[in-house]
């Protein structure tokens, strides 16, 4: 069996296998098509062992997803016995870290320490799951299940399989204590393939160098050369007799490569053996022996063997950004270097040839993963090429090869050569790379498109190579198809509100004009739709009050995007004071207008205070957002006081649309209030299984009548206007369902989905 056809169809098993629950009659068709396509061209001796191959992948596969999906029940007090599994990662409200805890595929803790991994921690706590947040652009999160403990007392594991994550621990806190925050930030991706959940990688991810952050061939083969030449310089130290004894066996170059080997996998494991580090530690072990069987250029066997291997382990990996953004690049660079090769072959002189091969290999990255990294990250980062030609050479042949022998230095012997120099070195790199991605003219944003797009520009390719036509004029005619009306700017006046769980965020669109209200509590799916919409610029950000689950997220998108002012009720104050960006405190009685928007501010009034609630809450900034007939009332989180006060205005408060106050408490939404709005839709920003019951029923009953959207049940909820029509769309209805076998019609619901953009 041709090596090749093998890991192909093992391969294409594999990743048939975790589609067979959304497309079971459609791949039913394409296998059946495939089938008779390989009985015409090799025959049934041939065809039968492979399509045999497929069919056995896709069960395995299929089988092996429908397992990792079984969930125990969840109990939200518990006791638990948890073992850290790996190194920090930081956010807003302190660090948090993977444990492994049983009837959790993948769980998290929050903790104010940090603690090496191997600790086993004992106690109480709660264990709260982790939801998915259904907003275009949305963010997988990475664990199931985030325990919050309560009373503990920790214990150490001391087995030898958790050496390698203890070293990990060991770097990682020097990096911490002896580096700057961003060198060490640096120092951590380069070197053990950790970062801590900064913004370093949307910084170098925006000048086109984001692969400098994960550990990847150049790794082991900067490593593997290092230790290949001390090897032979070791081997060369022996007597002659020994020496001339060795080499009847093997050659030096052949035992220097193979004594290699074992400080290779021990540094797969150091660096937390990621898929990217997997990918490449296969490529050079097959690389390697390639060479001792004396069979060059073998390189595409050996990314699809490394495929093939780690989507045995865990077929869902396919699904991970890591596994397409590393296999992609190296498949991209492979090809455009065969290509490449027939240009260079009039070439003679190494000082062409080697700077040219290097303009192929960027080129040919850029090429291969622009789509995804548009799809993904909607951005294009123009200078990719001219950055990888500069700034990769050098981090490669410097900065590398130091803080790699400084680490491996410093666990040896407990000093840390080169820190001087590598706290200089990846600062003034890291300012750079800051300096050029603060730049809006380097990445250009980019809208939304479908998964359609996407899947039919790596299918022209395919099908150069198997030189069908037919092929390459469907993929072209489904990508120009697709692609073209995503690129056309949407003119109508909309309303979104996301889905940010137990929070509150909207954002408001019209031709010209954008206005975010409130940014949930981190401000990341915020963040993420307006990139998904390919904005880049907020004409005003509104806050409604001080509240964490509304406010959380300002600093975030002050950081990410250009905010023209800010808007609040005039209690908040800035710490540090906002530079560059207008503020404005509002009262009721003010009236605002950008663009064709127009808002009257209802609340708060001066000299309000609260007679009864929260009196934060009732602070909240009340107002009337209009874009001709589309009129939304925004309530923040008002209670039954500050309705009352409003009521008593002698202003006209009806809207179309509501945002419902405080996520459906009890305390607000008075029938008097929700009689006097009239809305025609309201819409309830709520977290799933949030603790405090929202929403509560009885508000749910006083809006009868009227069309009532949630996001914690409909993810994000779009109102638009069509003529003097409102059009509602919900995100939950673009997501992929599982479907039963032979149910044609959601199979085709699921099918049309990969050609719809929100």
């Amino acid at each position: 069996m041709n090596p090749l056809a093998f890991y192909l169809f093992a391969i294409e098993g594999l990743a048939l296998g975790s589609l067979l629950a959304y497309f079971p009659l459609s791949l039913l068709i394409l296998l059946s098509l495939q089938a008779v396509f390989l009985y015409r061209v090799w025959g049934i001796k041939r065809s039968f062992p492979l399509f045999l191959l497929l069919i056995v992948c896709i069960l395995y596969s299929y089988c092996r997803l429908l397992d990792r999906d079984a969930k125990e029940p969840l109990f939200s007090e518990v006791s638990f016995v948890a073992t850290v599994a790996d190194l920090p990662k930081k956010t807003e409200r302190g660090w948090i870290q993977e444990v492994y805890l049983r009837g959790a595929s993948s769980a998290g803790i929050f903790l104010h320490t940090p603690l090496p991994p191997g600790t086993v921690l004992k106690g109480t706590g709660r264990i709260v799951p982790l939801h998915k947040r259904y907003n275009p652009g949305a963010i997988t999160p990475r664990y199931d299940l985030l325990l919050i403990p309560e009373r503990f007392y920790l214990s150490e594991q001391k087995d030898l399989r958790w050496l390698p994550m203890r070293l990990r621990w060991n770097l990682f806190r020097y990096f911490q204590k002896n580096f700057r925050s961003d060198v060490a930030e640096l120092m951590s991706a380069i070197v053990i393939g950790h970062t801590t959940g900064g913004d370093l990688r949307m910084t170098y991810g925006r000048a086109g160098i984001a692969h400098l952050l994960s550990i990847s061939g150049t790794h082991f083969g900067i490593l593997g050369l290092m230790v290949f030449y001390l090897n032979r310089w070791m081997l060369g130290l022996l007597d002659l007799r020994r020496l001339y004894r060795l080499s009847s066996y093997l050659n030096l170059k052949v035992t220097s490569m193979l004594l290699s080997f074992p400080l290779l996998i021990f540094y797969l494991l150091l660096s937390g053996a990621r898929i990217p580090a997997i990918r490449s530690f296969i490529m050079v072990v097959v690389f390697v022996f390639s060479l001792l069987l004396g069979r060059r250029g073998q390189w595409l066997y050996g990314v699809l063997f490394a495929a093939m291997v780690i989507l045995f382990i865990e077929p869902g990996t396919l699904w991970e950004v890591s596994f397409q953004m590393s296999f992609l690049a190296v498949l991209s660079i492979g090809f455009a270097l065969q290509m490449g090769e027939v240009l260079l072959k009039g070439f003679k002189n190494r000082f062409i040839t080697i700077p040219l091969r290097t303009v192929i290999i960027c080129t040919g990255a850029f090429v291969g993963l622009l789509p995804v990294i548009s799809y993904l990250f909607h951005y294009i980062p123009l200078l990719s090429i001219p950055m990888n030609l500069i700034v990769t050479p050098l981090v490669c042949m410097f900065l590398l090869p130091l803080a790699l022998l400084g680490s491996l230095c410093y666990l040896a012997t407990g000093l840390f050569p080169f820190g001087s120099l590598l706290n200089w070195g990846c600062g003034v790199l890291n300012w750079t790379v800051q300096q050029l991605a603060d730049n809006p003219l380097i990445w250009v944003p980019v809208k939304g498109f479908p998964a359609a797009t996407l899947l039919s520009f790596y299918l022209i390719p395919l099908g150069v190579l198997l030189n069908r036509r037919w092929v390459i004029i469907g993929s072209i005619s489904i990508f120009l198809l697709t692609l073209v009306p995503s690129l056309i700017p949407e003119r109508l006046p909309r309303v979104t509100f996301l889905d940010v769980g137990q929070g509150d965020a909207a954002v408001v669109e019209d031709s010209d004009t954008t206005i975010v209200i409130d940014t949930g509590h981190s401000g990341v799916e915020v963040s993420g739709y307006l990139r998904h919409e390919g904005i880049r610029e907020v004409d005003a950000l509104v806050i409604s009050h001080a509240g964490r689950d509304h406010s959380g997220g300002f600093w975030r998108l002050l950081d990410d995007f250009k905010i023209g002012e800010v808007w609040h009720n005039g209690l908040l104050r800035f710490y540090p004071p906002l530079r560059g960006v207008a503020e404005r405190g509002l009262k009721a009685g003010s009236v605002l207008e950008k663009g064709d928007l127009r808002v009257t501010v209802l609340h708060p009034s001066s000299g309000y205070y609260s007679l009864k609630g929260d009196e934060e809450n009732n602070q909240s900034l009340v107002f009337l957002l209009g874009v001709g007939p589309l009129t939304t009332l925004f309530t923040g989180d008002i209670e039954s006081d500050a309705e009352e006060a409003i009521l008593r205005l002698p202003v006209d408060i009806r809207s179309r649309v509501l945002k419902v106050a405080h996520h459906g408490s009890l305390t607000s939404s008075r029938e008097e209030f929700i009689k006097t709005v009239a809305p025609e839709i309201a819409v309830i920003s709520a977290g799933r299984g949030n603790p405090y019951g929202h929403p509560n029923p009885l508000v749910l009953q006083r809006l009868r009548g009227t069309k009532l959207y949630r996001t914690d049940r409909d993810g994000a909820v779009r109102v638009s206007l069509m003529g003097d029509d409102l059009v509602v769309q919900r995100y939950k209805d673009m997501i992929m369902r599982p479907v039963r076998p032979f149910d044609v019609i959601e199979e085709v619901k699921n099918i049309r989905r990969l050609f719809m953009v929100w």
